[in-house]
């Protein structure tokens, strides 16, 4: 299955050449061409930052003798026909860490796999005593060679490829078969069940889109205006505003917009123009006692669904549990209030519960109600295994 040169250790090459697939003529050659094959070993490359839900910019084919740059930019409305290969199963795709690479070539290019084998599972079945290992530790662990993954999240988008980029993504394929080939050769069958099961899991994985959370406080409808500007203008919310920024920014309070563009260092000033961007300053910046004339905005212009039991209670009191002293309503107002946003909300009301539920127990009587039922309980195995005994003697 695996040719026998790559039973021997590899070594770092001197030249990284490979054959780029950009054109549909070159990819229709391709396909024909991994379609007579019993093994391919895949990778790709994303990203996530100029993105908001992430591309994938570049796949790395290696059959074993040729390193193929696939071009999915280029070939963003072909791609589908990479099911021809990936839902083949007598070609096995061996790849490392798939979890992710799986579920982005599904949510970009609607493409399945079926006949998977994932290195980083091999290797956990046969080494289940350890935790999960990265590419560049495996490849120290077994060749001792070294290789960086700094590079992991530079922009695979530019094209050309700069020298460390090319070198970056042609390492991250060309080492597969050799840890294929070392790695299966202490698999036994039962080892085999469990990395056959597991990877079949890991070809089920599906994209599921981002559902933001309800919105309880500010710090909710921060966020979420957050997510709306990164969506608008098609960039991760990281880069309108850190979350390590954002948890700052919010508890200095700053009071002007001047203030507020100081904690957010990647700001495009082509985002002024839209109005989710003044709806996100305007509600850091805004006082307490205008929040209701901002939500009414925000339901109104940007289509969010504020109820107006969120707007008494958990905007003025800014928590979703407890009435801050600065509240303006009072404690019977919160209480009726709180009831009606667990009403509104099943998952918090669930949440609520568990959290309700783990308070008692650590109270010092939900620590004494427990040991009660213990020592009841021992009192009661003591009881039977006695009367158990008397009828035996009797």
């Amino acid at each position: 299955m695996v040719s026998e040169r790559f039973a021997v250790l590899p070594i770092i090459p001197d030249t990284f050449e490979v054959q780029w697939i950009s054109s549909t003529s070159e990819w229709d050659n391709l396909l024909k061409h991994l379609s007579n094959l019993r093994v391919i070993y895949l990778d790709l490359e994303g990203h996530s930052f100029r993105s908001y839900r992430g591309i994938t910019c570049l796949i790395q084919i290696y059959d074993g003798t040729t390193v193929y740059f696939l071009d999915c930019l280029k070939l963003y409305h072909h791609m589908y026909l990479f099911n021809t290969i990936t839902t083949k199963p007598d070609i096995i795709k061996v790849v490392f860490g798939g979890d992710n690479d799986i579920i982005n070539m599904e949510k970009d290019f609607s493409v399945y796999f079926v006949g998977l084998i994932d290195l980083q599972i091999v290797y956990k079945v046969l080494h289940p005593e350890t935790e999960a290992i990265a590419y560049n530790s495996l490849v120290s662990e077994l060749f001792d060679l070294t290789i960086g993954k700094e590079l992991r999240c530079s922009d695979f988008r530019k094209r050309p490829l700069h020298e460390r980029q090319n070198k970056y993504a042609y390492l991250d394929v060309y080492f597969l078969p050799y840890a294929f080939k070392k790695l299966m050769v202490n698999v036994s069958k039962s080892h085999l069940i469990h990395i056959q099961t597991k990877c079949a899991n890991v070809c089920k994985k599906r994209y599921v889109k981002p559902i933001l959370k309800p919105i309880l406080n500010r710090n909710d409808f921060i966020d979420q205006i957050r997510h709306l500007v990164a969506k608008q203008v098609d960039c991760n919310p990281e880069l309108v505003l850190p979350r390590n920024l954002f948890n700052k920014l919010i508890s200095c309070n700053p009071k002007t917009e001047e203030s507020v563009r100081k904690h957010m260092p990647f700001l495009d000033s082509s985002w002024n123009r839209t109005k989710h961007m003044e709806m996100l300053l305007l509600s850091i910046t805004c006082p307490v006692e205008d929040w209701t004339t901002v939500i009414d905005t925000a339901n109104r212009e940007l289509g969010l669904q504020c109820s107006s039991a969120s707007q008494a209670f958990c905007f003025k009191c800014n928590s979703s549990g407890h009435v801050k002293r600065e509240c303006t309503i009072s404690n019977e107002e919160a209480k009726i209030i709180r009831k009606q946003v667990l009403a509104d909300n099943p998952s918090i009301r669930i949440k609520e519960t568990r959290r309700r539920n783990a308070k008692k127990k650590a109270s010092p009587e939900g620590r004494k109600k427990r040991n009660r039922k213990e020592t009841l309980r021992k009192r009661k195995k003591l009881l039977e295994l006695n009367s158990k005994s008397i009828e035996n003697h009797s």
